[in-house]
């Protein structure tokens, strides 16, 4: 849907560069046929200030398509990072556990959107690759509760 905006951002501000570029030309024109200023009056207010304010807005469209568009490429980097920083940190807190840095016993899963805690052999975390693996102590200190299946 963004980039889709950003498409219709970019096309209006084209369309409204050019367009305001005709008229500063058509405005530009009339004032040129005429040598009394009074004259060339009417085709410079008309012509140039609608034209200047045309083609202010289409520049103000491209940089809005162009700031949409650098924006859902930042999006997309953060959650490929995010991605990143989890499985980093799921990795390192079952290195710490394996190499005696803790015991298995204490170590307890997590889902996403969980308020419990649960055993590596609960049914309810069984076969789910996004289960965090977090010290015991350190799920209770977040306010979570232990499973009521597999009571941790």
């Amino acid at each position: 849907m963004e980039r889709r905006i950003s498409r219709l951002s970019l096309y209006a501000g084209v369309i409204l560069v050019v367009l305001g570029l005709v008229v500063l030309y058509i405005g530009y024109n009339g004032a040129a046929t005429h040598a009394n200023v009074v004259q060339q009056v009417p085709y410079l207010v008309s012509g140039g200030f609608t034209g200047v304010i045309l083609v202010t807005l289409g520049a103000a469209a491209l940089l809005t398509a162009v700031l949409m568009l650098v924006q859902a490429g930042l999006r997309d980097a953060l959650g490929v990072l995010d991605g990143s920083v989890r499985e980093m940190t799921e990795a390192l807190s079952r290195r710490e556990f394996q190499e005696g840095n803790g015991s298995t016993d204490e170590l307890v899963w997590v889902t996403r959107g969980s308020g419990s805690y649960h055993t590596q052999e609960c049914r309810l975390v069984a076969g789910k690759t996004t289960a965090r693996v977090l010290p015991k102590q350190e799920a209770e200190r977040s306010g979570l509760l232990a499973c009521r299946v597999c009571k941790p």
